[in-house]
């Protein structure tokens, strides 16, 4: 049978081994169809934190993130001076850290940087590389980064990095795993800018707790730019981010941003997670009051006073 491109779109980024290791799980006498396929390349891609979908990274664009304009604008100059003068080694930054609370944008703000540079995207949660048995967690490590260097040049993203790298003072680290998790980790961001031809492997970290985590991974030369990612500090800012969620969204022409933030009380900080709420909610509301997805001010309004009602909104 043929395979269709979305199918075989779904392996860029993977390795020999990796095509290897999908056809070599097939029991022998398969029936093998596009479906069935497609579900082990999935599977597979699950299991080593690749993202299958093209359309994952591609549909997130860099306009889809309202506000952060000084965080987008440093981060993007440390990897398009590296990428476009690649011979000027001192122009390489080794690590980023996006730290702030959760559903701020951190995971998408790394989707659209590789977006937006036409790279690769490998995302890994830290927790995931955690095994019990005896030095299976450094070798995961190992692996991993084996797996960013023939994919280059990408994003290596570490999401609850504070998982898989927290301070070796800490207590509770039974057998010192973790102190060794911390010091693989380490060496290979270290090995990375090594040598005559440094990887381009751009490495992204994301937390909620920066305290949690070594200190040693902090220095230059690791993780040698951290980035606040927070909640809007200010009415504008907070605006932008509603109308980059509404961009895609009917309005009724009675939709007024800058009233709505008006029956915000003082001091709510909303979340690109609280906007998204809201937007959908406001649909959901459009739609079951007449039957299509027109959002009124009235709409938004309730949707507001709903998530006001949640614990879950900054103060």
């Amino acid at each position: 049978f043929e395979v269709p491109t979305q199918v075989t779109q779904m392996t860029n980024h993977m390795t020999c081994q990796d095509i290897f290791q999908i056809f070599a799980a097939f029991p022998p006498r398969t029936s093998l169809t596009p479906q069935v396929l497609q579900d082990r390349i999935e599977g597979h891609a699950r299991s080593i934190g690749l993202q299958t979908s093209k359309s994952n990274i591609e549909s997130v664009k860099w306009d889809d993130i309202g506000g952060l304009t000084e965080q987008k604008e440093q981060i993007l100059t440390r990897l398009a001076l590296p990428l476009t003068f690649q011979e000027n080694q001192n122009l390489r930054t080794s690590g980023i850290l996006l730290y702030g609370p959760p559903g701020c944008g951190k995971t998408l703000l790394a989707k659209a940087v590789a977006n937006e540079f036409n790279i690769g995207f490998l995302n890994v949660k830290g927790p995931e590389l955690l095994n019990m048995y005896v030095g299976q967690s450094e070798k995961n490590v190992r692996e991993t980064f084996r797996r960013a260097k023939s994919m280059e040049p990408v994003i290596l993203f570490f999401d609850e990095i504070d998982a898989l790298a927290p301070s070796r003072s800490s207590q509770g680290d039974a057998g010192g795993v973790m102190a060794r998790v911390v010091s693989q980790l380490a060496s290979e961001i270290d090995e990375l800018h090594s040598g005559d031809t440094p990887a381009r492997v751009f490495v992204f970290g994301a937390t909620n707790r920066i305290d949690l985590i070594d200190k040693g991974l902090l220095r230059p030369g690791r993780f040698d730019f951290s980035c606040f990612i927070g909640p809007p500090t200010s009415r504008k800012e907070t605006v932008d981010m509603l109308k980059t969620q509404l961009r895609k969204v009917k309005l009724d022409e009675d939709v007024c941003l800058n009233q709505l933030m008006d029956i915000l009380p003082s001091g709510v900080q909303l979340t690109g997670a609280d906007t998204s709420g809201i937007v959908s909610n406001a649909l959901l509301k459009s739609f079951n009051e007449s039957g299509n997805f027109v959002v009124k001010q009235q709409h938004l309004i309730d949707a507001v006073a709903d998530a006001m009602d949640t614990s879950d909104i900054s103060v």
